[in-house]
């Protein structure tokens, strides 16, 4: 697999399971909408306390996958980190083809207000997104043509004028 084809597998892999994980704590921190749910040291008070959902390892083709989440609280939020492992090759038989590509994202699902939990919106049409490599590299050459036409009329203009018209550097 080609770094870019790692990269795409990995966002995938964490916006699947963001979904499903984002839903759950979600649901958890609804029932507790009103609610001084902490204690002092950050924790959830036990009658508050709500499970996590497991951690995943699994076996996936020909590589490894592990997700796992982290909850964390500050004086006005409540977010869960998702993180995502990947790894496959054989660091022992073929090191040049081993990889280990770590994935993370952070996800606001409460607000806390006064010391009070409280709802939050959120928007997470963006987990919805399939990426492709090939999609990705359209893209990219998209923007390479886009970089050397700016850079072709951007040479047209003296170096005198461009601070003044705020012509600039693109790469």
């Amino acid at each position: 697999m080609s770094s870019l084809e790692i990269k795409v597998l990995a966002v995938n892999t964490l916006n699947e399971y963001a979904k499903k994980i984002i839903a759950h704590e979600v649901a958890g921190f609804k029932k507790l909408i009103g609610v001084d749910a902490y204690k002092a040291d950050g924790s959830l008070k036990a009658k508050y306390h709500f499970d996590k959902l497991e951690s995943v390892s699994q076996k996936l083709s020909d590589n490894w996958l592990s997700v796992e989440y982290f909850r964390d609280r500050s004086e006005y939020s409540v977010a869960i980190s998702i993180k995502v492992c990947i790894n496959g090759g054989s660091y022992e038989v073929t090191p040049a083809t081993a990889f280990c590509h770590y994935e993370n994202q952070t996800f606001y699902v409460a607000r806390i207000e006064n010391g009070k939990i409280e709802s939050k919106e959120l928007d997470l049409s963006m987990l919805d997104e399939k990426f492709t490599a090939a999609k990705l590299l359209k893209l990219n050459k998209e923007v390479e043509n886009a970089a050397a036409a700016y850079d072709k009329a951007k040479s047209a203009i003296d170096h005198r004028f461009r601070e003044v018209l705020h012509v600039g550097y693109i790469h």
